[in-house]
């Protein structure tokens, strides 16, 4: 059964060194995937060279998004466990 493998996204220095690899001809452009490769890494680059930075990663983004909802749900389960029990404290 294949599986689908899903690449991380590339940063800007993985890219300058495909690129620069590429530049020495040490990477086989005949290969699709190569090529694939090596055309994200010159977008990657290009991007960077006329905005400033590379796009976040989309990982990344849903990982904080996961920690801050984690988070949330453990403040709000505190809550409803503590103000019963400080209740009964009182009473």
């Amino acid at each position: 059964m294949l599986h689908a493998v899903v690449a991380s996204p590339l940063t800007l220095v993985e890219a300058k060194q495909i690129i620069a690899h590429t530049d020495e001809g040490h990477l086989d452009l005949d290969d699709a995937e190569v090529a694939r490769i090596v055309n994200e890494a010159r977008r990657l680059c290009l991007h960077a060279e006329l905005w400033g930075s590379p796009p976040r990663s989309s990982h990344r983004r849903f990982y904080r998004r996961a920690v801050v909802i984690a988070a949330v749900y453990r403040a709000v389960a505190a809550t409803v466990l503590i103000i019963p029990l400080l209740n009964q404290v009182n009473a």
